[in-house]
C-alpha cells in the first residue's frame, strides 16, 4: 500500500517546513504535556478543598497532611516563607514608626501632648452673657457704693471686695430672681 502524497506544513513564523508526521508528535506531546497539566490542577484542587475542610473544621490545616506532590509542596513552602518575611517585615516597620526611640522616651514621659488651638473667627456672633454677668453688670456699681459708705474716711476698698460682695449677694437671691435677669427687681432687692 502507497502513501498518499501529502504536502508538507509551513509555518509563517518560521521558514521551517513540517511534515505531517513530525506536526502529528508535536501534536501529541502537546496533548501529553496538557495531561500533566490538568492533573496537576486536579491534585492541588483536591489539596486544596482538603486543607480549607480542615482549616473550618478547626484544625491546623498543615501543608504536609495534603500529599502533594513535592514540586507543589515546594511551591507552597517557597510561597509561604516569602509571605511570612513580607508581614514580619512591614509589621517591624509598623512598629519602629509608631515607638519613639529611647532618647525621645525620656522626653515624652515627662511631657504632655500640647493640643491644637482652634481658631477663632472673628467676625462669629459672640454668645449671650449669662444671668449672673447681666446681674454683676448691674449690681457693680450698686454694691461699689454700698461698700464705700460703709468704710472710714481713711480706709480703701479691698481690690477684689466688690466682685465678693455681687457674687455673695447673686448666691443669696432666690432661684426665680435668677432666672429673670438683670431688671428692676434685681437692683431694688441689692441693698
Amino acid at each position: 500500500m502507497q502513501r498518499p502524497n501529502i504536502p508538507a506544513i509551513v509555518c509563517e513564523n518560521s521558514a521551517k517546513t513540517y511534515s505531517h508526521l513530525q506536526v502529528i508528535v508535536s501534536l501529541t506531546n502537546l496533548q501529553a504535556g496538557l495531561t500533566h497539566v490538568q492533573n496537576g490542577l486536579n491534585d492541588l484542587l483536591r489539596a486544596y478543598m482538603e486543607h480549607t475542610t480542615s482549616v473550618i473544621a478547626g484544625e491546623d490545616g498543615a501543608l504536609d497532611r495534603l500529599q502533594l506532590p513535592p514540586s507543589i509542596t515546594a511551591s507552597a513552602n517557597a510561597v509561604i516563607e516569602a509571605a511570612s518575611s513580607t508581614a514580619n517585615g512591614i509589621a517591624q516597620a509598623i512598629n519602629s514608626s509608631d515607638k519613639p526611640e529611647a532618647a525621645d522616651a525620656a522626653k515624652v514621659k515627662g511631657t504632655k501632648r500640647k493640643r491644637e488651638k482652634k481658631e477663632k473667627d472673628p467676625n462669629a456672633p459672640k454668645k449671650p452673657l449669662t444671668a449672673a454677668f447681666l446681674y454683676a453688670q448691674t449690681a457693680r456699681p450698686i454694691v461699689r457704693g454700698d461698700l464705700e459708705a460703709a468704710l472710714g474716711p481713711d480706709q480703701k476698698l479691698e481690690p477684689n471686695a466688690v466682685n465678693l460682695e455681687v457674687n455673695k449677694r447673686w448666691n443669696e437671691m432666690p432661684e426665680e430672681d435668677k432666672e429673670v435677669g438683670p431688671t428692676a427687681h434685681h437692683v431694688q432687692n441689692l441693698s
